[in-house]
């Protein structure tokens, strides 16, 4: 299957999605996380994750050590 397959998917879900890199940098973030966190699309791809979400830092953190113990971080 394609990308653009995986694409429509992702822009169709109802569930908020969001893909960060390894320096946990926005990457992609779906049409419901856009909507559910009040952020555009086009100021936020890039950005650091504590810019976006400041007030939920400390919980994003924890849960990315949980979910990844070996790192990157």
């Amino acid at each position: 299957m394609d990308s653009g397959f995986y694409s429509q998917i992702l822009d169709n879900l109802t569930t908020a999605v969001l893909v960060l890199d390894p320096e946990l940098r926005l990457q992609f973030i779906s049409p419901a996380a856009e909507a559910l966190l009040d952020l555009s699309e086009a100021r936020s791809l890039g950005s650091p994750l504590e810019e976006l979400l400041p007030d939920q830092l400390d919980f994003i953190s924890q849960q990315y050590r949980e979910a990844l113990p070996e790192g990157p971080y």
